[in-house]
């Protein structure tokens, strides 16, 4: 049958997906060695290297790497925005988060899902706001807000670029106007500690001090 093969991949998967990733790697470990000539071998090697990630080794993980690396046959171009998400991951759980930037605004560029759009801009403006750009974690919480995201995401990503803001004269008001704005909103009822803690934040940073208390 012309599909075994893909099959074996599928039950691969299923394991990944049910967390029994020593079973899941005898699965794809399987395809990558008995189907070579087939595009599920490359698909095998990649799915390796995310269950190696899931278990914490590291040094398998970059094995897969070396193999992507050094196959010609490895079709790069065609699976470079999936090698830059592993990849990412793979320098996430290192904790540099430099890197995992590098790699995961590559993916970013290759995906075309709405839903991974906003989800790889959100997780990118906490990166580098994790490293102190925060011209960089500012552009990528905008680029959230203007794919409209679900309303949690969306309160978040306002919230969130509220701490990332260079405070100045122009865009002071402008931020607490929004914050104001988000507070009568009856959709962020739920979040109105949330949006009062923000407020004084801004306070904070402005060294207004008794406004700060008031929020707090």
């Amino acid at each position: 049958c012309k599909w075994t093969d893909d099959n074996y991949l599928l039950i691969g998967m299923a394991n990944f997906y049910k967390r029994d990733y020593f079973e899941a790697i005898e699965d794809f470990d399987y395809v990558a060695k008995q189907y070579k000539n087939q595009s599920t071998h490359f698909d095998a090697i990649l799915w390796l290297a995310r269950s190696y990630l899931e278990l914490g080794n590291m040094e398998q993980a970059q094995l897969m790497f070396n193999i992507i690396d050094e196959d010609k046959k490895f079709p790069k171009k065609e699976k470079a925005g999936e090698i830059s998400l592993i990849q990412s991951d793979f320098y996430m759980k290192q904790k540099n988060y430099e890197l995992c930037a590098d790699n995961l605004s590559k993916a970013l560029k290759r995906t075309k899902k709405r839903k991974y759009k906003i989800r790889y801009n959100y997780i990118l403006a906490q990166l580098y706001s994790q490293i102190g750009n925060n011209q960089k974690a500012s552009f990528h919480y905008d680029q959230v807000l203007r794919l409209k995201p679900s309303n949690d995401m969306l309160f978040y990503a306002k919230i969130n670029r509220v701490k990332v803001y260079e405070i100045n004269s122009s865009n002071s008001s402008k931020i607490r106007k929004e914050l104001f704005r988000m507070s009568h909103d009856p959709k962020y009822e739920e979040f109105k500690d949330q949006i009062y803690y923000a407020l004084a934040e801004l306070c904070e940073r402005e060294h207004n001090r008794n406004e700060e208390i008031k929020y707090l």
